[in-house]
C-alpha cells in the first residue's frame, strides 16, 4: 500500500474528519516529552491522505497517531520534533514532522523505510536528541532576545510571531522604525551577556490568574487556557509558553544576529543564528577577514582602513580615466569633423574606427555632427564589437529654406536629427544618433546591406548619404 498526504485539495478537510474520527475513539496524546525523548507507546491510527488505513508498507509516507509521544508537536512558533520509532517486531520509522492534529492530538508524519506497519503495533518512540537540544537553545535565546529589544527599543517592540528552529530563530516585533547597526550591535551584546551570565531556566505551571498576578507575559497571537505553563529565566524574563527550553542559559552559546528588516507596516523582522550555528557563522566571518587582510597585504584589524584606501584611489582612478576619455573623444570627433568631404547636398564623413563600446560609437557620433555647424551634415561612424558589425548615423539639417537667423540665435547648437524622423519631433540640439546591429532573425527575402567605401562597391557611400541628406531637406522644409 503505497500512501502519501495531502495530494488533493479536500485532503485538509478530509484529515481533519479522520483526526476527530481518531480523537473521539482514543482522547488526547499523552505528551511525555518535557522530561524524556523516550517512551513505549501504542499505534492508535494510521492516516493516508484523509483516509484511515489499517496498515502501510514500505516506501509509504502517513501520518500515526500515538496514545503517548515525547515528539513535540508544532506549536508557538516551534518546529516540531523528527526521530524515530521502531514496532515491536523491528520495523523501523523515521519521523519526518510532528504537528498538532487537533488540540492535545498529536499527528507524527512517517515514512517506513522497510517492512510494514499495522494499528495496534506496540512501538518505541525516540527523539532526535541532538536537535530537540538545538531548538530548545533557540526557544531560550527567543525569550531573552524579547526582553532586550523591549528594553532597547521600547515596551511597543513586542513580540508578533516567531519561528523556533534548531540553531536559528526569527522574531517578528512591532516597532515604527529599522533598527540600525548600532542598536542591533548593543542588543546581540546585551543578549549574549545574559546568556553567559548563566541564568537557571525555571518552569512551572499555574493558573490564568496566578500567572498574570507572577507578571508572565502573554504573547500576541497565542491561545491560553485555564491553566498555562510559565518559563522563567533568571528572573528578568517570564512568558507564558508551552515549548522545550534548556535548563541553565550559558547552554544557549552566543547568539549572532544576522539580520533586520521590515515585514510589513510599524513590524520588523530579525533573524538570528544560535549555539554552534552562531560559532560556525563567526568562523566563517573570520577566515574572510584572513582571506581579505592576505589580499590586502596587511594585518585582520587593519583591513577595513586598507581596503577603504584602495577604493578610494580606485574612485579617483576612474574619475581620472573617465576625463582623460573625454578629452580624448573630443580631440577624435574634432579630427573626424575635419574629414568631411563635400557631396550634392551637403558634407560626409563616414569612418570606420576601432575600440568603441556601443554607447561610445553614439558619444563620438553626436560631438562629430556637432562640430559640423554648416549646411547639411551626415556622419556615418563604424566599428566592431564582440564579433558584430555596428554602425551609428547623425544628421545635422540647417534651415536652409527658411529665413536666416538673427545674429543673436546664429550662435546657437545646429538641431540634429535623424532623416527618417519628422521635423515636428526634431525639437532637441543632440544628435539623433541611430545604432544599427546585423539581425540575427531569420528573413525569406534577403538582408538590406549598408553601402561601404569600397571600390568595388556599386552604389559608393557618398550616394547612400546623399539620398539621406535629400530627404533631410525636404522633409525640414515642409510646412508645419
Amino acid at each position: 500500500m503505497s500512501s502519501s498526504t495531502a495530494t488533493t485539495p479536500s485532503s485538509p478537510l478530509r484529515r481533519q474528519d479522520a483526526y476527530r474520527e481518531l480523537s473521539a475513539r482514543h482522547g488526547r496524546t499523552d505528551f511525555v516529552g518535557y522530561n524524556r525523548l523516550d517512551a513505549e507507546a501504542t499505534v492508535l491510527g494510521l492516516v493516508s491522505d484523509g483516509t484511515v488505513v489499517p496498515g502501510a508498507e514500505q516506501g509509504s509516507t502517513v501520518e500515526m497517531v500515538l496514545d503517548r509521544s515525547p515528539f513535540y508537536a508544532e506549536s508557538g512558533g516551534q518546529v516540531g520534533d523528527t526521530g524515530t520509532i521502531r514496532t515491536a517486531d523491528g520495523t523501523p520509522l523515521e519521523v519526518l514532522d510532528t504537528k498538532p492534529g487537533l488540540e492535545g492530538f498529536h499527528v507524527h508524519t512517517v515514512r517506513v523505510t522497510e517492512g510494514e506497519i499495522r494499528t495496534g503495533q506496540q512501538a518505541e518512540a525516540l527523539v532526535n536528541g541532538a536537535r530537540r537540544e538545538a531548538v530548545a537553545r533557540s526557544h531560550s535565546a527567543t525569550h531573552v532576545l524579547h526582553v532586550m529589544l523591549r528594553r532597547t527599543l521600547g515596551d511597543q517592540a513586542r513580540q508578533h510571531g516567531s519561528l523556533v528552529d534548531a540553531g536559528r530563530l526569527r522574531f517578528d516585533f512591532a516597532h515604527f522604525s529599522a533598527v540600525d547597526r548600532s542598536q542591533l550591535a548593543a542588543i546581540e551584546t546585551l543578549v549574549n551577556d545574559s546568556l553567559f551570565a548563566d541564568p537557571e531556566v525555571h518552569v512551572w505551571n499555574a493558573s490564568r490568574a496566578e500567572a498574570e498576578a507572577a507578571g508572565a507575559t502573554a504573547l500576541f497571537g497565542e491561545k491560553y487556557g485555564d491553566h498555562v505553563r510559565i518559563v522563567d529565566i533568571g528572573g528578568f524574563s517570564r512568558e507564558l509558553c508551552g515549548g522545550t527550553h534548556i535548563g541553565h542559559g550559558s547552554s544557549a552559546g552566543p547568539v549572532r544576529i544576522v539580520g533586520e528588516a521590515s515585514i510589513s507596516s510599524n513590524l520588523r523582522r530579525i533573524e538570528a543564528l544560535t549555539g554552534r550555528d552562531a560559532l560556525g557563522y563567526y568562523d566563517t566571518e573570520r577566515r574572510l577577514l584572513e582571506e581579505l587582510s592576505a589580499l590586502l597585504g596587511t594585518r585582520p584589524q587593519d583591513a577595513p582602513d586598507a581596503l577603504r584606501k584602495r577604493l578610494d584611489t580606485l574612485a579617483a582612478t576612474e574619475r581620472e580615466l573617465t576625463r582623460l576619455r573625454e578629452t580624448e573623444r573630443r580631440e577624435r570627433a574634432q579630427q573626424l569633423a575635419a574629414t568631411a568631404h563635400t557631396v550634392p547636398g551637403g558634407r560626409v564623413v563616414t569612418e570606420k574606427v576601432t575600440g568603441l563600446a556601443p554607447d561610445e560609437l553614439r558619444t563620438l557620433t553626436h560631438h562629430t555632427a556637432g562640430l559640423l555647424d554648416a549646411g547639411h551634415a551626415v556622419v556615418v561612424l563604424g566599428t566592431e564589437h564582440q564579433g558584430m558589425a555596428l554602425l551609428a548615423a547623425a544628421i545635422t539639417p540647417t534651415a536652409s529654406t527658411t529665413p536666416a537667423p538673427t545674429p543673436a540665435s546664429s550662435s546657437s547648437p545646429p538641431r540634429v536629427r535623424s532623416a527618417v524622423e519628422p521635423a515636428a519631433r526634431a525639437r532637441s540640439p543632440a544628435p539623433a544618433v541611430a545604432v544599427r546591429r546585423p539581425s540575427t532573425r531569420p528573413s525569406r527575402s534577403p538582408p538590406r546591406t549598408l553601402p561601404t567605401h569600397s571600390a568595388n562597391s556599386p552604389r559608393p557611400a557618398h550616394v547612400w548619404v546623399r539620398h539621406l541628406l535629400t530627404r533631410s531637406r525636404r522633409t525640414h522644409a515642409r510646412p508645419s
